[in-house]
C-alpha cells in the first residue's frame, strides 16, 4: 500500500470522527449527553495512525513529516481527552455543560427558575474554505445578568429536550438565527 493510501485512511477516520455521534442516556428525569465511544476511538486511531505515517514517509522532507507528527499528536492528546470529557446533563431543573479541550473547557450550569429568556443567535465568518456559521445560546437571566454559552454538537442534539424544560419554568426560548431550517427546539436539525 502507498504511503498517499495511508494518508487518505488516516484523513478518512478523522473526518468520520469529528461528525461526531451524540449518545443520549436517560435515568429518570435526567438525560445526559455525551460522545458515543466510537468518536474518540476513531479520532485517537486516526492520530496514532498519521503519528505512524509520520514516522515511515521518509520521502518527505522533515517538515511535512513533523507537520504530520504534531496534527497526530494534537488529536492523542488533546482533541480526544476533550471528547471523553464532553458531558451534558439536562434535567427538570437546570442543565450542566462541559465541552471543550480538556485544558481550556467550558463549564456552564444554567437553572432553568433563574432563567428569563434563552435566545439562540448565530454568527458567520469566512475562513478559507467559505462561510462557517457558529451558534451560541445566549441565556437572559431574571436579575438582569446575560452569558453565551456555544453551541456544539451535545447543545445541537439536546436543544429540543432544554427549550421544553425551560419552558416550563416559564423562560422564553427564541430563536434569533433566522435560519429556515427549524426552531430553535432542536426539532429540525
Amino acid at each position: 500500500m502507498r504511503a498517499n493510501s495511508f494518508g487518505r485512511w488516516g484523513l478518512a477516520v478523522l473526518c468520520a470522527s469529528i461528525c461526531g455521534c451524540v449518545r443520549e442516556s436517560v435515568d429518570g428525569e435526567t438525560t445526559v449527553y455525551d460522545f458515543e465511544s466510537w468518536t474518540w476511538l476513531a479520532a485517537g486511531a486516526g492520530g496514532i495512525a498519521l503519528l505512524a505515517l509520520a514516522w515511515f514517509l521518509q520521502a518527505f522532507s522533515w517538515w511535512r513529516r513533523s507537520l504530520i507528527a504534531l496534527i497526530g499528536l494534537f488529536f492523542v492528546a488533546g482533541f480526544v481527552p476533550g471528547m471523553l470529557l464532553d458531558r451534558l446533563v439536562v434535567n427538570d431543573e437546570h442543565f450542566h455543560l462541559k465541552t471543550g479541550l480538556w485544558f481550556s473547557p467550558v463549564d456552564e450550569d444554567v437553572r432553568f427558575d433563574e432563567v428569563r429568556r434563552f435566545e439562540l443567535t448565530s454568527s458567520d465568518r469566512w475562513t478559507k474554505r467559505g462561510k462557517k456559521t457558529d451558534y451560541n445560546l445566549m441565556v437572559h437571566g431574571k436579575a438582569g445578568s446575560a452569558k453565551r454559552i456555544p453551541v456544539g454538537d451535545l447543545m445541537k442534539v439536546a436543544l429540543g429536550d432544554i427549550s421544553s424544560r425551560a419552558r416550563a419554568h416559564g423562560a422564553e426560548f427564541v430563536d434569533a438565527t433566522g435560519d429556515a431550517t427549524g426552531d430553535a427546539t432542536g426539532d429540525a436539525r
